[in-house]
Order: structure tokens, then C-alpha cells, then sequence
């Protein structure tokens, strides 16, 4: 019911909200929809979905905000978004790469350079000379040498080493000669080590030169990541009201 300009409003249409024309959608709170009339009822309806059944000109604004347009009716909108990211919307970052191997490098010419005084500790042996023979040195002194006893032994005096006679069966007097040397065994070797360092500088390093060309690299970086959907809340902090719309 409409008040025209002139006609009397009564105390019903107050308490009916009758003034209002029809289609006006109000909030009210359901303590005040549950404290109105059997006649306020059938002048004002829920916006829900069981009214909405019955009569296609109320809307169900079950859950739902009012949102202004040109014309009424769209609906639209989402409690929550699902949202897969993609690669372009992941910030810069990096991955650990693991299991990469080289291959079809090919290496040519390198070298180090010499950077610098250094040093090594010698040990080892000496290589072999082959037979060869080491030579006595003369002191230029003899020995007498005098008959012991009746087998013509004869007792080198200074040493009391036996030595055989002569055929004459004199005394034999022996003088060490030059050149007299001692036969050895065969080929060997002296082992010898040694403390003796040549100078170094100091801790160094050397420049190696020379070229890699081709080959690639074969391998992935550490995975992560499913690609799992998840949902972003769209809802803001809300109270929720009863709409109602006038039908008659």
C-alpha cells in the first residue's frame, strides 16, 4: 500500500512500513523480523532461497552482499578464489643443481706458469752406475811381514792377520800402492734423503693457459613444488542481516 499525497497514514502503515514502494529491499535484523506482524509477513518477504522458489522477483541474498549498478539483478562473486601461480609470478630466486656432469669437453695446450720461487724435499736413490769399482787411498806406509812357523806362515805384525810366504820363503814386505781398489758385486744404488730445500717465496699459485672448447653440460636443477592449487579468502569481516523486500 501506497500513502497518496492527501490520504491519511494510519498507524498500521507506520507499523507495516507501507510508505515504502514495492521492491525496496531493507536489512533488518531477525529479532525484529520475528517481532513483526502476520500483515507486516505478508507485505515484506525474505530474500532467501525458498521464497525466491515461489516468487522469481525476490532474490535470494542468502550469503551475498548488495552491490550497486545500473540495473538490478547480475549476480557474481566468490567467498574465495582458487589460484594456481605461474612461472611469471613466482619472485627471482635460484635452485641447488645436483647430478650435472661434463661431456665432449675437449682440452688443448694448457700449461702452468712458474709463479715464483718454490721448493722440494729430496728423497729416493741415486741411478745406478752400472759395475764399477772404488778406489783405495794411498797413505804411503808398509807392512813387515816375519815367519811364524814351520808351515811358513807368516803374521803381518801390525794387524795379526796370516798371510802365505813367498816361494823364497822370506819375509815379505808389502806396500800399499796407489791405485789399488776394490772390486764390487755388480750395478746398485745409494738411497739417500735430504732435508735441504732450495729458497721459495712463499705460498703461490700458477696460471694455467690454454683452451676448453665444446662439450655441454647434462643435468637438472633440484625440483620443488607440486603446482597445488590453494584458495585466497575474498570475504571481508562482516555482520549478517535479514533482507527483506516489499511484495505488496
Amino acid at each position: 500500500m501506497t500513502i497518496a499525497t492527501g490520504e491519511r497514514m494510519y498507524a498500521s502503515d507506520i507499523n507495516n512500513l507501507t510508505f515504502f514502494p514495492k521492491g525496496t529491499i531493507l536489512t533488518f535484523s531477525s529479532a525484529a523480523w520475528s517481532a513483526t506482524s502476520a500483515e507486516f509477513k505478508n507485505i515484506w518477504k525474505i530474500c532467501n532461497a525458498a521464497n525466491h522458489a515461489e516468487d522469481a522477483n525476490i532474490p535470494d541474498l542468502t550469503d551475498k552482499f548488495l552491490r550497486g549498478a545500473d540495473s538490478s539483478g547480475a549476480e557474481g562473486g566468490a567467498d574465495s578464489r582458487s589460484i594456481i601461480l605461474q612461472t611469471t609470478n613466482l619472485p627471482s630466486h635460484s635452485h641447488e643443481a645436483t647430478g650435472l656432469s661434463l661431456s665432449g669437453l675437449s682440452l688443448s695446450d694448457l700449461k702452468a706458469s712458474s709463479n715464483g720461487a718454490h721448493e722440494h724435499i729430496l728423497s729416493g736413490k741415486t741411478v745406478s752406475a752400472g759395475t764399477h769399482t772404488h778406489g783405495i787411498t794411498d797413505h804411503g806406509h808398509s807392512h813387515t811381514y816375519a815367519r811364524r812357523t814351520a808351515t811358513w806362515s807368516f803374521k803381518q805384525e801390525s794387524s795379526g792377520q796370516n798371510y802365505d810366504h813367498d816361494p823364497e820363503g822370506n819375509p815379505r814386505t808389502s806396500t800399499n800402492t796407489t791405485g789399488i781398489s776394490i772390486n764390487n758385486d755388480g750395478a746398485h744404488e745409494h738411497s739417500f734423503s735430504s732435508d735441504s730445500k732450495a729458497f721459495m717465496g712463499g705460498a703461490h699459485e700458477h696460471d694455467v693457459s690454454g683452451s676448453i672448447t665444446g662439450g655441454s653440460i647434462n643435468g637438472s636443477t633440484a625440483t620443488s613444488g607440486s603446482g597445488t592449487a590453494f584458495s585466497v579468502d575474498t570475504l571481508p569481516a562482516y555482520y549478517t542481516v535479514v533482507y527483506i523486500m516489499k511484495v505488496a
